[in-house]
């Protein structure tokens, strides 16, 4: 296996990983983690990277530095608590995803796609689990979770589902507004429809915040930011009018800001936001017996807490599991890549690429607003997912990172001289000045 993978296409060994983690996500799941074959696949990931990085590929410093953080409060969580399967799987799983960034980086700095490609690659791995999703719904046989029955697809419960298909609607939604046709945009309808079906509140969301943000950081014309706003109003309308998303609205009614720091929150007369705060309340008193560094990684999978169950919100597992200084120093890094992937959209002449990088700036939204009450860095499909599509939009940007080769829309570098990519060259004319992407 060691020999043979990485001979094969990197893309292909890529989307062939990924899609048997989603189809073997809840497999062997718990509540507390991810199976064996999640496990091995993740493992896969990682050993497959370096491999690549033995053959002199090359990686951003960031990447190493958010590799080194990782393995530092890994091994923190081994001091505290001794070797545990929790602290080493959330360990292997957090550089998975590094992994996952760092092949979709060296995918696109290889020359052989452009962003269109990289979105179209997260869409297709999308379309399958959003249809069965959909499938699911209509015929009443997805999880029933508090009562009501609600679409998980191939996932272990419907919350790991959501953030999944809002990062591939982010990415459908933006291929649809580049490509402008109708199969396009009915994609993007099934991966909306989709997350709808979950009846998951935080991915919807997700994915209302991926939209909005897209209305604002879209490149182009301000009528086409107040369309891409419309769209997301008629999203959250479309889900409020909904059966499920009147039955997930109506049961908030039931939460009394009084049982917050009660037990009775979760004697399931609250509602899922009660149970939530009453979650984190406890939570954050496990916080203060290490606030600075925390626990390390796994602390809270452990399911010692009063609820007996993650924390539904990583914002408060990042601030028990690596302190004050481990939370400050993720809201930097998210700090930093909205810059840079702001920077790409300003100054990066290339409308292929501009676009791409506003998907990858809705995904990081749509990630940061699922945080509030999901456990999402823990669902590791759509971590994946967006991972590669941010390590892509940097591997482009990488690689067309010289101003001089290029002039607004069209690729002027010659093919063979600077090893244009063919993805690139093919579509000169439809990246031209003229189109009307690149006004």
């Amino acid at each position: 296996m060691w020999l043979v993978i990485p001979a094969l296409p990197l893309a292909m060994v890529l989307w062939i990983a990924l899609s048997l983690r989603i189809l073997f996500d809840a497999q062997g799941a718990t509540s507390q983690g991810s199976g064996p074959v999640a496990a091995a696949i993740g493992v896969g990931l990682i050993l497959l990277t370096i491999r690549l990085l033995i053959q002199r590929t090359r990686l951003p410093s960031s990447v190493w530095i958010v590799g080194a953080g990782i393995s530092a409060w890994t091994v923190l969580a081994f001091v505290y608590q001794g070797f545990s399967l929790e602290a080493s799987g959330e360990g292997v799983r957090e550089l998975s995803v590094v992994a996952a960034f760092a092949m979709g980086f060296i995918l696109a700095t290889s020359g052989r796609i452009s962003g269109s490609n990289l979105l179209q690659y997260v869409v297709v791995l999308t379309l399958i689990p959003a249809m069965f999703a959909i499938i699911q719904f209509a015929s009443g046989t997805g999880l029933l979770v508090a009562g009501a029955v609600r679409s998980n697809s191939f996932f272990v419960h419907p919350n790991s589902a959501a953030p999944f298909f809002a990062v591939g609607l982010c990415a459908a939604i933006v291929l649809a507004d580049m490509r402008k046709d109708a199969r396009s945009w009915i994609t993007a309808s099934i991966c909306g429809v989709a997350l709808l079906t979950t009846g998951s509140l935080a991915g919807v969301a997700a994915g209302i915040a991926g939209l909005v943000c897209y209305a604002f950081v879209r490149p182009g014309r301000v009528g086409a930011k107040v369309v891409m706003g419309l769209l997301a109003f008629l999203a959250t309308g479309a889900f409020a009018v909904s059966p499920i998303g009147r039955e997930r609205i109506a049961s908030q009614a039931r939460f009394d800001p009084s049982l917050y720091a009660s037990q009775a929150a979760t004697d399931g007369a609250d509602s899922s936001l009660g149970w939530r705060l009453y979650n984190w309340y406890d939570y954050l008193q496990l916080w203060r017996e290490q606030p600075i560094f925390g626990f390390g990684l796994g602390r809270t999978s452990a399911g010692d807490s009063a609820t007996g169950t993650l924390p539904h919100n990583e914002y408060v597992r990042y601030l028990v599991e690596t302190g004050l200084v481990g939370l400050v120093l993720l809201l930097a890094g998210v700090g930093l890549v909205l810059r840079a992937l702001r920077k790409i959209r300003l100054t990066v002449p290339s409308p292929d690429l501009r676009f791409t990088a506003a998907a990858a700036t809705c995904c990081v939204a749509a990630f940061m607003a699922n945080g509030l009450a999901a456990n999402t860095l823990m669902y590791s499909s759509a971590s994946y997912s967006f991972a590669v599509i941010l390590g892509g939009t940097f591997g482009l940007a990488h690689y067309t990172r010289s101003p001089t080769d290029l002039v607004v829309g069209h690729d002027t570098r010659d093919p063979v001289r600077h090893h244009v990519p063919a993805a690139t060259v093919r579509d000169r004319a439809r990246w031209s000045p003229d189109n009307r992407l690149a006004r």
